[in-house]
């Protein structure tokens, strides 16, 4: 009876918040994101044709939906990414039914709309003691982000941010809940796998392994004989282990090509432009000062940077140590880079790929915005720059240390503001990492800045309205609720 009462109102907000998102990405037509030439190298891989007709001519002003058969590839590279996991699941699944071609998106979204659900649903029950205005205010505010279209678009697309989003969301909900009940030992796991999904998407995520092996490191878990002051530490250093794991084997296989690119559009598009002597930061580098003509360009420009004669001889130049070092010995580059990228943070969603299906009867590269708040607010304050950036997390920072302090162990309220830590330290270091990684297409780069960022406010409301703590149930029943109550990631 217990049980009942307390999944009922859970699962009737899963339900409902899934049957919200599957409306909000398939009415009227089904929205995703175009490939902008990228979808190649992690679709080829379960046999998925990223690049047939009829969007092969124009693959970043259509969505592609439906994926055929690309006969076997020798040339295939090995993308690491943890996004392959769903898609291959997925496509199993698609050839298992027997439909046609490798993989339909619009099933990927449907899973999605089951995860948003699932995730809404275990808030609800973590908000369970509530009044129901203040209830329904998290959990509006909530899909109200994971529907905006700078984050529900990623749903049916060919992009490995995808699997970066649902482990943030994971770590996101499944951490308050390993806060809040140091028993939860589901929730924990849920809390690792969010956090092995997330660092695993890319190799520009590996830096999510610092705040979120940092949260799980922090914990104490009691599972049978791992008790105590050690012992509780055990597990949660394997989960710390199991991340930074997931770092190492996303970078094990990266491309020495991907780096080269990298580097070099950072040199080209964001080093180069911010100095008034673009010549003189060549020579600095390494370079010859004839390369300042290359400044503002991109490794696909018309005459890039890679075709000059002279470029072949200096390969050591373009490495993420040499860029680092330039870094270090020029600051006042460092802060005038670190200061530009808040445009493009504050650009907040992609201007440039379509969001409609090439049959959907839209313009070529039309955008969808059925839920565009979150931009709508940032281009309101896109001229406050850096300066609005870091007031917007020192705010959130302190907001969150406030609510630490004015809070007991073992209590949402607890675990809500220091979830909100984390995800300000997922967007800090996100933004440096986008900003310093790779000069090109920052705002794609910066999407998993922008979703923790967005949220970790809604959390501290969130905290802020947990004022009392939820009743203890007998011990039977409590830890009859261990065992039943999920904690699931979704996006």
């Amino acid at each position: 009876m217990l049980r009942a009462r307390q999944l009922a109102p859970a699962t009737l907000i899963g339900a409902l918040g899934a049957v919200a998102m599957f409306v909000r990405l398939f009415v009227p037509v089904p929205v995703g994101l175009a490939n902008n030439g990228d979808a190649a190298r992690m679709m080829c891989q379960f046999g998925a044709d990223a690049e047939a007709a009829p969007q092969s001519a124009a693959q970043w002003y259509f969505v592609r939906f439906w994926y055929p058969q690309i006969p076997p590839d020798p040339g295939c590279g090995s993308y690491r990414t943890s996004q392959l996991l769903q898609l291959r699941a997925t496509s199993w699944l698609h050839k298992l039914f027997g439909l046609p071609g490798v993989i339909d998106m619009r099933e990927v979204m449907v899973e999605d709309c089951v995860l948003v659900g699932l995730a809404l649903g275990v808030l609800g029950w973590l908000l369970r003691d509530l009044r129901l205005w203040a209830r329904l205010l998290i959990l509006a505010g909530t899909f109200l982000i994971l529907a905006d279209a700078t984050f529900a678009d990623y749903a049916a697309s060919p992009y490995s941010e995808s699997a970066a989003l649902i482990g943030v969301l994971a770590v996101a909900i499944a951490g308050v809940a390993v806060i809040a009940g140091p028993r939860r030992r589901l929730a924990f796991l849920v809390l690792c796998a969010g956090a092995v999904l997330a660092v695993a998407a890319k190799t520009e995520m590996v830096t999510l392994a610092v705040p979120l092996a940092l949260l799980i490191g922090s914990r104490k878990v009691e599972w049978g004989r791992l008790r105590g002051r050690i012992g509780a530490r055990i597990i949660p250093g394997l989960g710390v282990i199991a991340v930074l794991a997931s770092a190492i084997w996303v970078t094990g296989q990266e491309a020495p090509h991907f780096e080269l690119v990298d580097v070099g559009n950072e040199i080209t598009m964001t080093i180069m432009p911010e100095s008034s002597d673009p010549a003189a930061v060549a020579t600095e580098l390494g370079l010859p000062a004839s390369f300042g003509k290359y400044s503002g360009s991109n490794w696909w420009s018309p005459q890039p940077i890679e075709n000059d004669p002279q470029f072949a001889a200096y390969p050591h130049v373009f490495t993420r140590d040499n860029l680092a070092h330039y870094f270090v010995a020029h600051p006042e580059s460092a802060l005038r880079v670190g200061a530009g990228g808040a445009s493009f943070y504050l650009a907040f969603r992609v201007d440039y790929l379509g969001t409609y299906g090439v049959d959907s009867g839209r313009p070529s590269g039309g955008q969808e915005c059925r839920f565009c708040l979150l931009p709508t607010v940032s281009h309101a304050l896109a001229g406050t720059g850096i300066a609005g950036l870091l007031g917007y997390w020192l705010l959130c920072l302190v907001g969150a240390g406030f609510l630490a302090r004015r809070s007991a162990p073992n209590t949402r309220r607890r675990g809500f503001a220091l979830v909100s830590i984390t995800l300000v330290g997922v967007a800090i270091i996100q933004y440096v990492t986008a900003v310093f990684g790779d000069g090109n297409e920052v705002t794609k780069h910066l999407v998993v800045a922008l979703f923790a960022a967005s949220l970790a406010p809604l959390w501290l409301l969130a905290g802020a309205l947990c004022r009392r703590p939820i009743p203890v149930e007998p011990a039977a029943e409590a830890a009859e609720l261990t065992e039943a109550i999920p904690v699931s990631p979704g996006q």
